[in-house]
């Protein structure tokens, strides 16, 4: 498989709601490292690769896969949003730990965590100060860092953030859903799994990363399956649904439905095909 193929694959994972749990270790040259962590591979290992690091790379994905529970490291100061713990928390199968800037290292070192979470809603320099010393720190290789900064951080606060961020792979986020997906994704849950009010935020993120939500789609095909089908993934992503059932019921709905984006339609229809 071509470095490209590869790291297509991990992206079409990463990004379907029935895949996106399961754990990819990708195997490529040194030059795709952070692009393939960056998508949400589990683990990396660079191309060539002796026996030893093939299987040691094996072994870790076998214990993570069998590991019952994903270890989750939130790093927030004394004013942080407190709801985030609580969303966090509701997570099945993670055990959340919260702990202050300043002995966060020693914890995010310890190689007990699958990801970190830094709230930098209430005290950025905390936050960001943090962000330095994780450059430089001994972490798991590829241990995600999600950094939460909310839209109203102020815009000097926000380009700390953006320009303090270590080389390492993280996540900018800016709302309370993006985190939770962000968080499910890197920690491989199964979205299936989540609490209502978390698959919620995810399907929330889903949809407006489509630029789908809010746009209107005419349906005109004479079979009624093809029309429920149809309507009912594109309705997933906040899109506005109409249809018709034959040629001439389409021309009609076009002229009646104002604002359409784009109109679906069967060619092979009695009477008026498509």
């Amino acid at each position: 498989m071509s470095e490209v193929a590869s790291l297509k694959v991990d992206d079409i994972d990463s990004a379907s709601m029935l895949t996106r749990h399961i754990p990819i270790h990708i195997i490529s040259v040194q030059e795709q490292r952070r692009r393939g962590v960056k998508m949400g591979a589990y683990g990396f290992t660079g191309k060539p690769a002796e026996r030893d690091e093939l299987l040691a790379a094996f072994v870790r994905l076998k214990d993570f896969v069998e590991r019952p529970e994903r270890g989750l490291l939130v790093v927030k100061g004394a004013g942080g949003d407190a709801a985030l713990e609580g969303l966090l928390g509701k997570q099945p199968g993670v055990v959340v730990k919260t702990v202050r800037p300043g002995s966060a290292l020693k914890e995010a070192e310890s190689g007990n965590y699958d990801c970190v979470v830094i709230d930098c809603s209430s005290v950025p320099a905390q936050g960001t100060k943090f962000l330095g010393d994780l450059s430089g720190a001994a972490l798991a290789d590829g241990l995600p860092v999600i950094v939460y900064a909310p839209k109203d951080l102020s815009a000097k606060n926000m380009e700390i953030v953006q320009t303090r961020m270590p080389r390492i792979n993280k996540r900018l986020v800016t709302s309370s859903d993006a985190l939770v997906y962000e968080a499910a994704l890197f920690l491989h849950q199964r979205v299936s799994d989540l609490p209502d009010q978390t698959q919620e935020a995810v399907g929330r993120v889903e949809r407006e990363d489509t630029g789908l939500a809010g746009t209107r789609v005419a349906i005109i095909d004479d079979d009624i399956r093809n029309i429920f089908s149809l309507t009912s993934v594109l309705e997933q992503y906040g899109v506005e649904v109409f249809h018709a059932e034959d040629g001439r019921g389409g021309i009609d709905l076009v002229r009646k439905i104002r604002g359409l984006n784009v109109v679906l339609v069967d060619i092979m229809m009695p009477e008026m095909d498509g």
